[in-house]
């Protein structure tokens, strides 16, 4: 999200089936001593997918945007939008996080 940020751009649709968790290798034990891993560094990564709704910030802002269980209030009420809507969906996910609903 900080590189969205960094780019001027707003993903809005923010929501569980667009964001890929990749985890790296773990180290196994083989035996008295752990498995040798490549010597290439895996790391655990997130990564967003589905930009088919984003858009730069001050360009042309489309009124229907966003899963309605992430949908920021500011889109509701058609009051214009930047890029605080992706933290409010992602505000969302936590909680969904955190109740064990996602």
């Amino acid at each position: 999200m900080v590189t969205l940020r960094e780019l001027n751009i707003i993903h809005c649709d923010l929501k569980p089936e667009n964001i890929l968790l990749q985890t790296g290798p773990s180290v196994r034990q083989a035996g008295n001593r752990c498995a040798s891993l490549s010597s290439e560094v895996v790391r655990d990564s997130v990564k967003l997918i589905d930009f088919g709704s984003s858009c730069f910030i001050n360009k042309e802002f489309y009124p229907y945007i966003q899963s309605r269980f992430y949908r920021a209030p500011e889109v509701i009420l058609r009051a214009g939008y930047n890029q605080t809507i992706d933290i409010w969906s992602f505000g969302c996910l936590v909680v969904e996080l955190i109740k064990g609903e996602a």
